[in-house]
């Protein structure tokens, strides 16, 4: 910005609020490497304490700037493997998996692709 003109910065600003232009977040993530969004993979949104879980996770990765991708797979391993790698290719930074159990394969891919994950109620 600053090696351009001020008027011209001004007349993009006026631009920008005509046409309510919003950025492109692929976009962005594509530049950055990163989509500030982290996924939550939790067993079942049926039982009170995951959804309290990740209600509180929202509250304190929104303060952080990032955003929650909430995925459920129903008690189904495999489905969790599915929904992660489906979250990957969106592009999600990182996970957070909340449950007792997982298929080990999921921490292969996870390994492979390189994202970063927190593992809640496990033993």
């Amino acid at each position: 910005p600053e090696q351009v003109d001020v008027h011209t910065q001004q007349l993009v600003r006026e631009a920008v609020t005509k046409l309510r232009y919003v950025p492109h977040g692929a976009a962005r993530a594509l530049r950055s490497a990163r989509s500030q969004m982290i996924g939550a993979v939790v067993p079942s949104f049926d039982y009170a304490l995951y959804a309290r879980t990740t209600s509180a996770m929202q509250t304190v990765l929104d303060a952080k700037g990032y955003s929650v991708v909430l995925a459920e797979h129903h008690y189904d391993l495999k489905a969790e493997l599915r929904t992660t790698e489906q979250l990957i290719r969106h592009g999600v930074d990182a996970f957070v998996f909340v449950g007792l159990d997982h298929d080990p394969a999921l921490f292969t891919m996870l390994e492979n692709y390189g994202r970063p994950y927190v593992l809640t109620w496990g033993v």
